[in-house]
C-alpha cells in the first residue's frame, strides 16, 4: 500500500528514477510512505525540464494533480510576464514597462493573467502608468490614453484649447477636460456672441 508501489504499478515502472526527487525527499522513504499520505513530497515535472521538481502531497499526486507550474497554480519565473516581456519586447522590459505602483513581482505573474496591473506608457512621458490586463497587453493592447480609450487631462479639449472653457455649456454633463481634443462626440457650446443657446 506504499506510494512507491502504487506509482510503479499505475504510473511508470521507472517511477522512482524519473519522478522522485531524492535530493529534496532525503528523509522520506517512498516504500514506507502510504499512498494516501498528506505529507508533502517533491516530484519532478515530466513535461517541462526547467520546472524541476514541485511540492505536492502524496494523496494529491495519487488523485491526479501534477506540476503546479504547468497548471498555472504557481508561476515559474521562466513562464512569467516578466520573462515573456524580456523574450519578446526588450532585455530591460521590467525596468521600462513594469509600473512602480504594482505591489507584486512581475516574475510571479502569468502573461495570460486577467488581473489589472500598471504599465508605463512608452510613447508619451506624461501619460505615466496605465492600468491594463496582462492578457490584453500580451495581445498587443497598449496605453489606454494613446488608444483614446480614456482621456488624459493633458490631451483634453480643455487643456489643448483653453479658449473653449468660456464657451462650454452647463448642459454638458462632463467638463471639457473629460473629452479628448480629437473626440468625435457632440457637446453643447455657448454662442460666442451671447445671442443664441
Amino acid at each position: 500500500n506504499s506510494f512507491a508501489n502504487y506509482c510503479i504499478k499505475n504510473i511508470d515502472v521507472d517511477f522512482l528514477n524519473k519522478y522522485w526527487d531524492y535530493s529534496q525527499n532525503k528523509d522520506i522513504d517512498p516504500w514506507v510512505l502510504p499512498r494516501g499520505s498528506s505529507k508533502y513530497i517533491y516530484i519532478y515535472c515530466q513535461d517541462v525540464n526547467y520546472h524541476g521538481s514541485y511540492k505536492i502531497t502524496a494523496c494529491n499526486f495519487i488523485s491526479g494533480q501534477r506540476c503546479s507550474y504547468c497548471s498555472s497554480t504557481t508561476i515559474h519565473p521562466l513562464d512569467s510576464f516578466a520573462q515573456w516581456g524580456i523574450d519578446n519586447i526588450c532585455d530591460d522590459f521590467v525596468e521600462k514597462y513594469w509600473g512602480e505602483s504594482n505591489t507584486i513581482n512581475p516574475f510571479n505573474v502569468s502573461p495570460s493573467s486577467n488581473k489589472m496591473f500598471y504599465i508605463k506608457c512608452q510613447d508619451i512621458d506624461y501619460h505615466g502608468e496605465y492600468l491594463i490586463r496582462l492578457y490584453d497587453f500580451k495581445n498587443g493592447v497598449r496605453c489606454s490614453y494613446c488608444g483614446n480609450i480614456r482621456t488624459h487631462p493633458m490631451d483634453s479639449l480643455g487643456y489643448k484649447y483653453p479658449e473653449v472653457i468660456d464657451l462650454w455649456s452647463d448642459k454638458n454633463e462632463k467638463s471639457p477636460y473629460a473629452y479628448s481634443a480629437r473626440s468625435s462626440k457632440k457637446a453643447c457650446f455657448k454662442c460666442n456672441n451671447g445671442v443664441h443657446e
